[in-house]
């Protein structure tokens, strides 16, 4: 049987990783396109990591550690041309969830020009 201190720091842990099932459900969809997610999920989730504040110096460090991996997978995913435009044409999410305005203002453009390309070449 784990001690009460043990079922405390289980308990935790579950809250750590509460999170991330979520995202993983979420992005896992095969029923609909998830691409315009990828960026409000990954901030929600280093937004919610970041408020969780563990007991425990052993989850503080698994905490750090999720939070580090998430950054260096993902810290420029709002750099991805696909995943930035997708975001800012998806009407729940517009440009709400960008933490970036260099590179929320760098897809506002690429789109601008992408439309401007669009109406050039319709013209012809």
């Amino acid at each position: 049987m784990p001690s009460a201190v043990e079922m405390e720091t289980l308990n935790e842990l579950t809250a750590i990783l509460k999170p991330f099932q979520y995202v993983t459900r979420e992005a896992s969809g095969q029923k609909y396109i998830t691409i315009s997610k990828i960026i409000p999920m990954i901030n929600c989730l280093t937004t919610e990591l970041n408020s969780i504040i563990p007991n425990s110096i052993v989850l503080k460090e698994c905490k750090d550690g999720l939070i580090r991996e998430l950054r260096k997978r993902y810290g420029s995913i709002e750099l991805n041309d696909h995943a930035a435009i997708a975001t800012l044409l998806d009407p729940r999410f517009k440009n709400l969830h960008f933490q970036d305005p260099a590179a929320c203002g760098r897809a506002i453009q690429k789109l601008k020009n992408m439309i401007k390309g669009q109406q050039s070449s319709s013209s012809e």
